[in-house]
């Protein structure tokens, strides 16, 4: 039976989701010049969601640098 479940280092499947700001993102924008921490979370504002959002950005040198990217999404 197949899964859409996706294992840590396995190659995502593409997507194209808008930002923030409405602009559109694609993953296929960073494929071959960044490596991508792809992090969902179910909803914004929410206290699980918004500390581990608050870890991301505590923790942003140890993700974030010029070989890597982190992309959240969210369902909400």
């Amino acid at each position: 039976m197949p899964s859409d479940r996706i294992e840590v280092g396995q190659q995502a499947p593409e997507f194209t989701l808008p930002d923030q700001y409405g602009q559109q993102v694609s993953l296929a924008d960073y494929r071959g010049a960044k490596n991508v921490v792809l992090m969902f979370y179910p909803f914004a504002f929410t206290g699980i969601c918004t500390g581990e959002l608050c870890t991301i950005r505590d923790r942003y040198a140890d993700f974030v640098n010029d070989d890597t990217v982190v992309l959240s999404v969210s369902c909400d």
